[in-house]
């Protein structure tokens, strides 16, 4: 799974391989998992891998971490939450959104077309 935050960026959430109760949270950005896990997450960073920052947390704690996040949203606009400083996170952003634009059933903003009756 992968979890897109307006202030953290992504992380990517996986199965541990040795222990069904715990989950693998990776990030690209030291400091990404602590902010969206808490400052006391302990967080791993390993060389020659895809995502050099991981966490191993037990999958109910991402759970209720995750649930807690969407029941306290404020924002009204994803990218407009972006902190306007941070050029590559807004623009990691906008990438991934024209992307999933482009594979869409149609475009943004499109009208459905209407039914002659």
């Amino acid at each position: 799974m992968w979890l897109l935050d307006p202030k953290a960026g992504l992380i990517s959430i996986i199965a541990s391989d040795r222990d069904a109760n715990v989950l693998v949270c990776r990030a690209r950005t030291a400091g990404s998992l602590r902010m969206v896990f808490g400052a006391d997450t302990e967080e791993v960073e390993l060389d020659g891998r895809d995502y050099a920052y991981r966490a191993f947390i037990d999958r109910r704690t991402v759970g209720a971490v995750i649930a807690g996040r969407l029941m306290n949203l404020s924002y009204t606009n994803v990218k407009g939450s972006i902190d306007p400083q941070n050029h590559a996170l807004h623009d990691a952003f906008m990438e991934t959104w024209h992307t999933f634009a482009r594979i869409g059933d149609r475009p943004p903003y499109a009208r459905r077309s209407q039914r002659k009756a």
